[in-house]
């Protein structure tokens, strides 16, 4: 299942190359899911997330970064698809990824990355972001 959501990320430096970081999601995106060869609507909201994150400056203004830690979210199954009723089912565990932010100026910047939310016995929770980093 691959998301697309309205996040907030909230962190703190904690020198030149890491930082920690807690992330927030809502208005996933609706993906599908099958339970005994059958689809199902389905949705994760909200999710949170707590990170450890690496960072490394490549060139002025361009910085890589990478995202270890661990991720919780509720996925809610429309239960309609298997004549059964809806479902909500707590998840979570190991979540990391991947990065690049582009500086636009002294406060701003573009940041898109790749995260692996959860993987546990073939169901995937997957998200690519595209956003506007603001620094304070």
């Amino acid at each position: 299942m691959w998301l697309i959501r309205a996040i907030t990320i909230v962190g703190k430096n904690m020198g030149p190359t890491f930082s920690y970081e807690g992330m927030l999601a809502f208005g996933t995106s609706q993906g599908t899911d099958t339970l005994g060869g059958q689809s199902a609507a389905a949705k994760i909201d909200p999710l949170f997330g707590a990170y450890l994150r690496a960072r490394q400056e490549l060139a002025p203004g361009l910085e890589v970064f990478g995202r270890l830690g661990a991720a919780s979210m509720v996925k809610n199954l429309d239960g309609a698809y298997f004549a059964i009723e809806a479902s909500s089912k707590r998840m979570g565990g190991f979540s990391y990824g991947l990065g690049v932010k582009v500086r636009i100026n002294r406060k701003a910047s573009f940041v898109t990355d790749y995260t692996s939310y959860y993987n546990r016995r073939e169901e995937t929770i997957d998200g690519v972001s595209l956003g506007l980093a603001i620094d304070y």
